[in-house]
């Protein structure tokens, strides 16, 4: 899925492309209807923080179990990047801290006591993410095949 027309010309063989905004709910569901349950995503999309977010909280529980959610340009959630373009859009957080917010369930667990998490998306989601791994601007989060496996 591209906003950008000229992407159509990387369709041939495995590769389709599908030209809309992932934003508008109803496009990035006629192509979940048309393709199937995805098992790779990747998040190239408009890289504010509000939209990078958002679209985690409706893709990654669509995302087939054993699937792999790849947000890419997190560098965005840094200041360098603010001087030149409001990429905090509408989020009081960046998409890179949100993950960390994430990565804290995974990581901490039971040992994380009393402490809340930042949101329900966060506490009905974090016992299906297997791990959160951040690289040069991406983070890369696997799904569980079971959210009962692991100390969950």
């Amino acid at each position: 899925m591209d906003i950008t027309e000229e992407c159509v010309k990387y369709t041939g063989g495995n590769v389709h492309i599908r030209i809309g905004d992932a934003s508008h709910t109803d496009f990035l569901f006629s192509v979940i209807q048309e393709f199937g349950i995805p098992t790779v995503i990747v998040d190239d999309g408009s890289h504010r923080w509000d939209h990078q977010i958002t679209t985690l909280q409706i893709l990654f529980p669509i995302l087939k179990k054993g699937g792999t959610y790849i947000v890419e340009d997190l560098d965005t959630s840094f200041d360098g990047h603010l001087k030149n373009a409001a990429f905090d859009g509408l989020s009081p957080i960046s998409a890179f801290d949100y993950l960390v917010k994430m990565s804290r369930y995974v990581t901490g667990d039971t040992a994380l006591g009393d402490e809340r998490p930042h949101d329900l998306f966060i506490a009905d989601n974090a016992p299906w993410v297997g791990s959160v791994e951040f690289g040069r601007r991406t983070a890369v989060l696997s799904k569980k095949t079971d959210r009962h496996t692991g100390p969950f």
